[in-house]
């Protein structure tokens, strides 16, 4: 069961996004033999690319069944450079061995006007306007204190992702995923929204970190 695996991690952060019914569930990616049993029940996951300056992991679960996982390392020296100062990258695998790959730059000690120009730097890679982008960032500017901008390179379609550190739930901009959150009696550490070309598109609640232990506990309060 991968939430026996999950709940022996010293803490868990769950999300919820629009647009799925599975729950997110990262994890510290420090232990081999955890990262060892990840990977054996998600072969497409490439461990050498995986495990390498590994930082966290996150499953992405339907119930008890896995849809995705999302490894988050390390930049090797000037990786994607060009972009500015990248600090995180992440490799999501589908269940068909698909790779989606996003390059995160950091934000947090930015403020605007200087946030616009973080984003304009990576918004044409995302196939974003400066329009949409702008909009979305003033949006999650007026939630919390933006920590990350991050630009998907590779899957199915290119789009920027804004990460806000707040306690409060974003009730008008995602109703109803604000209520599903409410299910799991957790605080909200922080928002991340996708934009696309066509504007904001996505939008994920992280719980702040819990005891690996209460992870079911947690879990089963959502329906």
């Amino acid at each position: 069961m991968i939430l026996e695996v999950l709940g022996g991690c010293a803490e868990a952060e769950i999300s919820v996004a629009t647009g799925t019914d599975a729950v997110g569930v990262l994890v510290p990616a420090e232990n081999p033999e955890l990262c060892g049993r990840l990977l054996a029940g998600w072969p497409s996951a490439n461990p050498a690319m995986s495990l390498f300056g590994r930082r966290f992991v996150r499953c992405d679960l339907v119930r008890d069944r896995w849809v995705a996982v999302t490894w988050y390392r390390d930049p090797v020296e000037d990786e994607y450079a060009d972009l500015g100062p990248v600090t995180l990258i992440a490799d999501r695998f589908g269940p068909a061995g698909q790779c989606e790959r996003t390059v995160y730059l950091s934000a947090a000690a930015e403020r605007m006007p200087a946030l616009r120009d973080v984003v304009s730097l990576v918004c044409g890679r995302a196939g974003v306007t400066d329009a949409a982008a702008g909009a979305a960032l003033e949006t999650m500017a007026r939630l919390g204190w933006i920590t990350h901008v991050g630009v998907t390179l590779t899957g199915p379609r290119p789009r920027l992702k804004i990460n806000a550190a707040t306690p409060q739930l974003p009730v008008a901009l995602a109703p109803a995923l604000s209520a599903r959150f409410r299910q799991l009696r957790a605080s909200l550490g922080y928002v991340a929204c996708t934009v696309d070309g066509r504007g904001l598109s996505g939008v994920r609640l992280y719980a702040r970190p819990i005891p690996g232990r209460q992870l079911p506990a947690v879990l089963g309060g959502l329906r």
